[in-house]
């Protein structure tokens, strides 16, 4: 079990992982970090959608500091895609297995305030960036999330994603 901090003030201070993990690392305080948001994109196989989610990323009333896409080992040009949208690409050395391995493979490279993941085939509404960040300015908010509007919903089976979100 992990002890929560007491106080808005002590969980700005240092974020530690729980001893479970092979070695435990500390956070950088938030006064150290730049301002803004690094959004994540992990894609593995997602070279017909990434570029899409890129231009959304792009469109945004508050742009992100840096747009990193995890190239997941992808065998379909997924990061080249990527590339020749003008953002980062990190490739991991094998294929995670999961998007959360992904994601936990690219947050050393993460130096902003604020840290955002989305799917490789997830197209954000331009104000998206705005009004999520526009909840975490509020020092007792630990994490903000938006709600996902499925675009293709046409079978039972999409009709089932859609309650899931």
């Amino acid at each position: 079990m992990v002890a929560l901090p007491d106080s808005p003030a002590a969980s700005r201070q240092a974020v530690e992982f729980p001893p479970a993990r092979a070695a435990a690392r500390v956070l950088p305080r938030r006064e150290f970090l730049r301002p803004g948001v690094t959004v994540l994109v992990p894609a593995f196989n997602e070279a017909q959608t990434v570029a899409d989610t890129i231009h959304s990323l792009r469109r945004q009333t508050v742009p992100a500091a840096e747009i990193l896409v995890i190239d997941d080992a992808s065998t379909d040009g997924t990061g080249e895609v990527a590339r020749a949208c003008g953002v980062d690409v990190i490739r991991t050395p094998r294929n995670t297995g999961s998007k959360a391995g992904a994601q936990n493979f690219a947050m050393s490279r993460v130096g902003t305030e604020f840290t955002m993941a989305i799917d490789a085939d997830t197209v954000l509404a331009d104000d998206a960036i705005e009004r999520i960040l526009g909840g975490l300015r509020d020092p007792g908010v630990a994490a903000a999330c938006g709600f996902v509007v499925p675009r293709h919903v046409r079978t039972l089976w999409e009709r089932g994603r859609y309650i899931e979100y």
